[in-house]
């Protein structure tokens, strides 16, 4: 479901500005939107965000007052704050970084990086946290989608709650098709 550089091009030319800020929220996407740049009749500016958590961040940190410039470097910042996790399920059996993952077992990546592969997602989404190692004050947030219900992901807060007390947790219902959790450490 990546968008090409048409796609992002067509989407820049319908938005109701004249000045346009990419979230690409994708390392694969991050090319076509920087192409989209020099393709489009608008003012442009690509903000590589390489994951939803980081898009997210960006999206809360954009004040409609600022200009481009001013807007692109809180966005930035506020996208640099943050520690993307994502937990989905294998497509394939692989050892990376002396993780064995079998097909079909629940896989938890950090940063892009495999910290987990567990044959159940519950056990997948503790062992990503763990290795985030939230620390006081910070926020989790569990974006929850694919076959997880409400109650599932509650249900994982609450863990998150009592192992983490001083760690602000948060569930929102996120749509996503292809991922159990996004999880958002900042």
């Amino acid at each position: 479901m990546n968008p090409s550089t048409g796609d992002l091009v067509k989407a820049d030319e319908v938005a109701p500005a004249n000045s346009v800020i990419l979230l690409p929220n994708n390392r694969n996407i991050v090319g076509a939107a920087e192409q989209a740049v020099t393709a489009s009749t608008k003012s442009v500016h690509v903000l590589p965000t390489s994951s939803i958590p980081q898009g997210i961040a960006a999206l809360l940190a954009f004040n409609p007052d600022y200009d481009a410039e001013t807007n692109l470097k809180q966005m930035n910042e506020a996208a640099n704050q943050v520690r993307s996790g994502e937990v989905t399920t294998a497509v394939r059996g692989v050892s990376i970084e002396g993780i064995e993952v079998t097909e079909g077992q629940a896989i938890g990546l950090l940063d892009g990086t495999l910290v987990s592969a567990d044959d159940t997602i519950e056990g997948s989404l503790k062992e990503l946290v763990r290795s985030a190692e939230p620390g006081s004050g910070d926020l989790v947030t569990l974006y929850w989608g694919g076959d997880i219900s409400g109650d599932d992901a509650d249900k994982q807060a609450e863990w998150i709650r009592s192992d983490y007390p001083h760690v602000e947790v948060e569930v929102v219902q996120g749509g996503q098709m292809y991922y159990h959790y996004f999880v958002s450490f900042e």
